[in-house]
């Protein structure tokens, strides 16, 4: 019997249901939900269109199906590990150790309106966790904690390889970053009340520069770009057809052709655009207000996720910023250029800090939702919250 009979007499003896949970999870894990379709999901799954209507009622709802599968998972293992700890509050696992589960949350998080992410979500359990290991602590605080390690934890795993080049870790040194980091995100969540006052939140009265026109085009290339960088705020590019661009923009779809060649042209033009404007704009501020005036920059950092997710080849980017910072942190502790073991822990430090303001930006409406909290609130702690990270060395 050869391989393709064998797999073809596996996919027989499974029921039609079960294939299309099984298909719906293997897209899900590595495409948005707006690139999948319920044709294409059939055909994979080999049933008739019409089949997944009568299993699940639509595309939607088999989606949620998986994903609240894999949410079981994910909370299912270890959920209670150290709940009987006299020095820690239980705490969630790892998302570095659950892909599928992160990558099927972050591809949901940033393609809106599919599922509902704030139904169950684990960072409301772990809040109840660590409320009720801290009796004490006000809940409003306990949320902001559980948020800034549920936001440590998604900014890590969807941004690790820019993290990684722009703080110089090598993979030598990947296993002790990997431990100083959990030993911190630990830590945290054991953080006393005094450490987690409400930081005062910057007000910007003044807005992100304006997208100019580069000199001679015409003004359909600079509203396909425009549009492009307004739909980073809504769907994964990947997901969005060029007719789709065209219509946001107002345009002939053949003008995309004529300006840009293809789609992902425009949307890689768009990325770069707001990628310079997210350095030039964050640099032009004090170190200890960027995190805040990060937030400005949501349609840059959520195209910036998409791609990583994808895997796709991007221009490289400037990572100035990391850099920076990791020069700080160095400065500010008196390392020397031959503590080898300090300059580990400030390279982890400055990557939590960095992957918390990231992680934020990208869940922070889902997360306050799912919590019933104002997001300014918990933000006000997570602004404290990073300060420690950055201030207080081992």
């Amino acid at each position: 019997m050869n391989a393709k009979t064998s797999r073809s007499e596996s996919k027989t003896k499974r029921t039609g249901r079960e294939r299309l949970i099984e298909a719906a999870t293997e897209l899900l894990t590595h495409t948005p939900p707006s690139s999948i379709s319920g044709r294409n999901l059939s055909k994979l799954a080999s049933v008739h269109p019409t089949f997944l209507g009568q299993a699940f009622g639509n595309l939607p709802k088999l989606l949620e199906h998986v994903y609240e599968l894999a949410q079981f998972n994910y909370l299912g293992v270890d959920t209670h590990r150290g709940s009987h700890s006299e020095s820690a509050p239980c705490i969630l696992p790892s998302l570095g150790e659950h892909e599928q589960y992160w990558r099927m949350h972050t591809h949901l998080l940033l393609d809106e309106g599919y599922v509902d992410l704030t139904k169950d979500h684990p960072v409301s359990l772990l809040a109840s966790n660590i409320h009720n290991k801290r009796r004490r602590l006000d809940p409003s605080k306990a949320a902001a904690l559980a948020c800034a390690w549920w936001a440590i934890q998604l900014g890590s795993v969807v941004f690790r390889k820019p993290l990684s080049r722009g703080f110089g870790i090598t993979q030598k040194d990947r296993l002790t970053i990997n431990s100083h980091m959990e030993d911190m995100r630990s830590r945290l969540l054991d953080l006393p009340a005094s450490a987690l006052a409400a930081a005062k939140i910057p007000r910007y009265t003044d807005p992100l520069s304006s997208f100019e026109p580069k000199s001679g085009r015409g003004g359909a290339e600079n509203a396909l770009i425009e549009a492009a960088m307004g739909l980073f705020c809504e769907r994964a590019d990947t997901g969005i057809s060029g007719r789709e661009l065209a219509v946001a923009a107002d345009v002939n779809y053949g003008l995309i052709h004529h300006y840009f060649g293809t789609k992902e042209a425009v949307f890689d033009q768009a990325y770069l655009l707001l990628h310079q404007q997210y350095i030039d704009d964050i640099l032009s501020f004090p170190i200890q207000e960027r995190g805040s005036r990060m937030m400005l920059h949501g349609p840059f950092l959520r195209g910036w996720a998409t791609r990583e997710l994808a895997g796709m080849s991007m221009p490289t980017i400037d990572l100035t910023g990391m850099r920076i910072l990791l020069d700080r942190l160095v400065t500010s502790r008196g390392i020397e250029a031959d503590d080898s073991l300090a300059l580990v822990q400030a390279r982890a430090d400055g990557y939590c800090s960095v992957a918390l303001q990231l992680g934020w930006v990208l869940c922070h409406e889902v997360t306050s939702r799912a919590l019933n909290l104002d997001k300014d609130v918990v933000f006000s702690y997570l602004i404290s919250i990073q300060k420690h990270i950055t201030t207080s060395p081992r």
